[in-house]
């Protein structure tokens, strides 16, 4: 596709005449140009953006909405796209896809139904995840968490949450091995073929949103488990009989 057709819009995730995904460095992967495989451009549902920005939805990302867990139909599609209702809509929608080597089952049975979570296409859920990252980054409670947690649990001390810390690590780069595939970001898979596939399969699901927000809250919760351990040595100086307490 001709870069310069185009549309004269602000493009989410565009950085002048190049592409950045905001989620790229969260996954440990790298960015992707969805204008590449572009299929539509539309506007925001939820997240906090202008209403001149556009959102790319590709053809690979068509095909994992009507093949894969929702099974969604073309009529589906066509009202997720905002595209203006047509007796023939469907039709339309259908030939579309078509030309763009997306296959449609005309008497598929959907798996579900249409809500403001199937109505956002992923390159909106990468940018509503990232506003959630700033959220957590500038305003969550950790070191408040991290507290009340010792205070609730008095026998949790700085090597058991160095343990519940270690843990977390894991879990993290775990989840870092594989991206599955979502718009604007370049796929990894790990050698677990068995975890590959429901990590695809659960991102498919939510748009990207439940893969990018697992591997955002298990970072959080990276940051609780060390302010924990500085909690508990703080709580053990405290307590310190040199410190005449």
């Amino acid at each position: 596709m001709n870069r310069n057709k185009f549309p004269k819009v602000h493009i989410a995730g565009q950085i002048g005449d190049g592409y950045s995904n905001p989620m790229a460095q969260l996954l440990g992967t790298k960015s992707s140009d969805p204008r590449a495989d572009l299929f539509d451009l539309v506007g925001a549902r939820i997240a906090q953006t202008s209403y001149s920005q556009k959102h790319c939805v590709t053809n690979e990302e068509m095909n994992r909405r009507v093949n894969g867990p929702e099974r969604l139909n073309s009529s589906s599609m066509a009202c997720n796209l905002k595209r203006p209702k047509l007796r023939n809509g469907g039709e339309l929608m259908r030939r579309q896809m078509e030309t763009a080597g997306v296959k449609v089952s005309i008497n598929q049975r959907q798996k579900a139904m249409p809500n403001k979570l199937i109505g956002m296409c992923e390159s909106e859920v990468n940018q509503l995840v990232g506003e959630l990252g700033e959220l957590l980054d500038e305003s969550y409670p950790t070191d408040l968490i991290a507290r009340e947690t010792i205070q609730e649990a008095p026998h949790f001390n700085a090597r058991t949450a160095a343990d519940l810390l270690e843990c977390v690590n894991v879990f993290t780069s775990v989840l870092n091995e594989t991206v599955p595939p979502i718009t604007g970001l370049m796929p990894k898979a790990s050698t677990d073929r068995e975890l590959n596939h429901g990590l695809e399969e659960f991102s498919a699901a939510t748009h990207g949103f439940g893969m990018t927000a697992t591997v955002l809250y298990a970072q959080q919760m990276e940051r609780i488990a060390t302010a924990m351990i500085d909690e508990c040595e703080v709580k053990k100086e405290n307590t310190s009989p040199w410190t005449g307490n």
